[in-house]
């Protein structure tokens, strides 16, 4: 079962406040002004707001308490999307092409160009501010030379009930879950880097978009599987660290059982085989040349191998020699 609203990203909660004014002051803050005409009664209004940053981004919560009321401006912004999944309650939003349902099974993307009305009651939502620059960036890195030139649209709401809809829910709800459970500034750069990555590739493929003509006539490159890409980039950049199985998987922003299907799918290895492979190749690649004086232990503590037995058998068990042999003829 879901956790209720109040538990989303609390470590990193920015208001909880009943004061109409103090929540007006970030809403400026982050989205430009609006304005917000309460249906009924206002009693119930408790406006709490997180915000988790990742790496040039912030994953956001905002929740409103037990009220209903109408939010609209008029103002036409900054070259910004606002992508959210809803937690909590419904709604509407309408930005001059009729107003489309926002629920817990839907995503909705608030193109910041254009003025907004939206109707929300009982409403809590993640949030997902993102510059229409990076996501031209993250359409080239992924679709190729030109998607960039796309003029980017996407639909106001998306059911998430499809296959592709609900890993971007589910990958939301991971990502939140791993920044509410580390005290803030402890995850790696390179892991909020990733989950940034994962998050955006997901918006641009699972959500109906102008792009989607231009993929589909992309030409295939059978590139690795995003999960695994993610992965290996990372073992290669810290190779020589202590790396578990999890510390891969949230590299990847995927379970551990999917990463192990996947690296066994496209490499024939699972992910710390992939690991100890990449660090046997360092080492011998250092061995072969290093400078006099050099040891196999310093190498091989360089590589993270702790222990210098173990490392000399898997060493000679890939290379048919010892790691001493090597490191003495440089070969």
């Amino acid at each position: 079962m879901r956790r209720g609203i109040l538990a989303y990203l609390d470590r990193h909660r920015l208001l909880t406040s009943s004061d109409l004014d103090e929540f007006r002051t970030i809403m400026e803050r982050e989205l430009g002004r609006h304005d917000m005409t309460f249906q009924g009664s206002r009693q119930g209004f408790e406006a709490r707001v997180c915000a988790a940053p990742l790496a040039e981004l912030a994953l956001f919560h905002v929740s409103f308490g037990k009220v209903s009321f109408e939010l609209a401006s008029r103002d036409v912004a900054k070259d910004t999307f606002v992508f959210g999944v809803v937690t909590s309650g419904s709604g509407t939003i309408d930005q001059g092409r009729g107003a489309a349902q926002m629920a817990v099974d839907q995503a909705y993307m608030r193109d910041m160009r254009r003025p907004v009305v939206a109707q929300q009651s009982d409403f809590g939502s993640f949030a997902l501010n993102v510059p229409l620059e990076r996501l031209r960036a993250q359409a080239e890195a992924l679709f190729g030379p030109g998607a960039a030139e796309v003029d980017l649209r996407f639909q106001a709401a998306a059911d998430l009930r499809s296959a592709a809809g609900r890993h971007l829910r589910q990958s939301v709800h991971f990502v939140a879950d791993q920044l509410d459970a580390a005290p803030p500034g402890t995850i790696r750069p390179q892991v909020l880097a990733a989950w940034e990555d994962l998050l955006l590739v997901q918006m641009l493929t699972a959500l109906p978009n102008s792009l989607e003509d231009f993929a589909a006539a992309a030409p295939r490159s059978g590139a690795l599987p995003y999960h695994v890409k993610r992965a290996r980039d990372f073992i290669e950049a810290h190779a020589g660290e202590k790396i578990s199985l999890i510390d891969l998987a949230q590299a990847a922003g995927c379970s551990l059982r999917t990463l192990q299907a996947a690296f066994a799918e496209t490499t024939g290895l699972s992910p710390m085989a992939y690991l100890r492979a990449t660090r046997l190749e360092g080492a011998h690649r250092d061995l072969r040349g290093a400078d006099p004086g050099t040891s196999v232990a310093e190498i091989a503590r360089r590589w993270g191998f702790a222990h210098l037995g173990r490392f000399a058998s898997a060493y000679r068990q890939r290379y048919g020699r010892s790691p001493v042999e090597t490191l003495r003829d440089g070969r």
